[in-house]
């Protein structure tokens, strides 16, 4: 079973896309479930939707246990959460800041907590983390989220 992240729409709503075209069993994990819909329209049964507030360790463990009661064992793991708020700096206020960095950058951690303990014991899967231009180079409006994928480059 390949996993990816931040299916909803964007990068990850491509790759799953992609994974299906080619054949692969597609977890689609976000918070809606429509790319899954779309995927299985016209790759029947090639999508799985979970739906999982990523950035929560709790709710990232009650996935795994359901993906592994479901599908078995995830090999190909893609991190691609992410939310990119737009305003200036100023503007940002500590909850968002909070958020982003919780979707971002911390469900990496979770995911990789989660799944990656199962690919380490059979010696095999593919961990994939996604990260941006903008953890490379500043852009204004969007300073948390530089941020966020900085940390996700390191």
């Amino acid at each position: 079973m390949d996993q990816i992240t931040g299916t909803g729409h964007g990068i990850g709503k491509c790759l799953a896309m992609q994974f299906a075209d080619l054949c692969a069993k597609v977890g689609c994990v976000d918070i809606n479930a429509e790319t899954t819909k779309e995927i299985n329209s016209k790759w029947k049964g090639k999508a799985i939707a979970y739906t999982c507030d990523v950035s929560t360790l709790e709710k990232v463990r009650k996935l795994g246990e359901k993906v592994k009661s479901e599908v078995g064992t995830v090999t190909i793991l893609v991190n691609n959460a992410g939310i990119m708020p737009c305003k200036p700096l100023e503007a940002h206020d500590e909850i968002t800041i909070k958020k982003i960095f919780d979707i971002n950058v911390f469900a990496h951690f979770w995911m990789l907590d989660t799944f990656f303990p199962e690919m380490k014991a059979m010696n095999k899967g593919h961990l994939v983390f996604l990260s941006s231009m903008a953890g490379i180079i500043g852009l204004k409006n969007v300073v948390p989220y530089c941020a966020s994928k900085f940390a996700v480059r390191g």
